[in-house]
């Protein structure tokens, strides 16, 4: 175009320089693995997919190269990654069982906060957990007091202050 070379095949398929408008579908065909490779996210340069929509664009996703990745809903980000891990943003509802191994835990409260927290931790008993005779039991963070055992197809027991108050039978 205007006496500037814009696209190139060549042995491994073709080259385009400048921007490609499609205007109606892009589609890989044929069976194996699909790969779009960008060579030029060097540093914290970012793939951003969006949808126009007249003269505004709604972000969809967001890659950022070394960095982390987001994926919005009507201009909300609603997952991101993080250098520890995720971000999730609303509800999250799962259509089958969350798995945590060992020693992990799910907290529940604001900011870090260990208000409450369910897990298992086989070495240690200050946490709610199932032990192996089946039994649930309630132990204070950093300590040993019981606060209540419940046995399967058996007794409650509720202590204070790691002494026995009740019992059923």
């Amino acid at each position: 175009y205007d006496n500037s070379k814009k696209f190139e095949t060549t042995s491994g398929g073709g080259e385009l320089t400048g921007s490609l408008n499609i205007t109606s579908e892009l589609n890989f065909t044929g069976n194996g693995n699909k790969i779009i490779d960008f060579a030029t996210l060097n540093g914290s340069n970012s793939i951003t997919l969006r949808h126009q929509d007249g003269s505004t664009y709604e972000t969809a996703a967001t890659f950022t190269a070394n960095g982390g990745a987001s994926i919005t809903h009507n201009g909300s980000t609603k997952l991101a990654t993080t250098s520890s891990g995720i971000s999730v943003t609303g509800n999250i509802e799962p259509d089958g069982n969350i798995y945590l191994d060992d020693d992990r835990f799910m907290y529940f409260g604001s900011g870090g906060s260990t208000d409450l927290y369910i897990g298992h931790q086989p070495s240690s008993s200050h946490h709610l957990f199932r032990s192996g005779d089946g039994a649930t039991m309630m132990r204070f963070q950093g300590g040993s007091e019981n606060m209540l055992l419940l046995h399967p197809q058996g007794n409650i027991e509720g202590y204070f202050d790691n002494s026995k108050k009740f019992e059923t039978t």
